[in-house]
């Protein structure tokens, strides 16, 4: 049961972690038009 658990929780951790980083990469890409549309 623990080991289940565990796995559960690493792959959640996994796509927090991914999510985030999808996150970013959103807000840099609409910064990043912003800039390109203001030059």
């Amino acid at each position: 049961m623990e080991g289940l658990l565990h796995s559960l929780y690493s792959a959640r951790s996994v796509l927090v972690t991914s999510g985030e980083g999808m996150g970013k990469t959103y807000l840099v890409r609409q910064v990043w038009e912003r800039q390109k549309i203001s030059i």
